[in-house]
């Protein structure tokens, strides 16, 4: 792997996983956007659920144990930070609350990262994701942000 769009392929493949996490997140195009500069309230309801992406910082991970991790040398590994924003249609059901549908997305979302890595963009695995609720500011769409980190190996050109 070249260093050229590193970073835009961890982002993308980040995209990818989270979108394989659940059927109501395809097609990725339309429910899983790489940005959080965009403006929510715009889309179009039908397109709920919807998952916004941002990564960074990212911190250079130096195993100094004396051996090998996998098939790379030590030291050869980024972590980076990622944030998801995730709006879904509130919950209409009586006595439960009304952002119990995004929060059952953002769990399988969450066991879904814990359970992938990708050779071919050099992630490794995800840790510490968190899952936290906010407020959406919009009457009829809850929102829940994932937070974590993904340990990527290091490309060289």
């Amino acid at each position: 792997m070249s260093t050229e769009g590193y970073m835009y392929t961890i982002k993308m493949k980040i995209v990818d996983h989270i979108s394989e996490a659940d059927a109501t997140l395809q097609p990725k195009t339309t429910h899983v956007l790489p940005s959080t500069d965009e403006q929510i309230w715009k889309f179009d309801q039908a397109n709920l659920p919807l998952c916004s992406l941002r990564i960074g910082p990212s911190t250079d991970r130096e195993y100094l144990q004396g051996r090998q991790l996998g098939e790379a040398k030590m030291g050869n590994f980024v972590s980076f930070f990622f944030t998801a924003h995730l709006y879904a249609l509130n919950n209409n059901t009586v006595n439960e609350d009304k952002a119990k549908t995004v929060m059952n997305l953002a769990e399988k979302i969450k066991e879904h990262l814990l359970r992938e890595d990708d050779a071919t963009s050099g992630i490794q695995h995800y840790y510490e994701i968190t899952t936290r609720e906010a407020q959406s500011g919009m009457a009829t769409i809850s929102k829940i942000i994932i937070e974590g980190y993904v340990l990527v190996r290091r490309p060289f050109a």
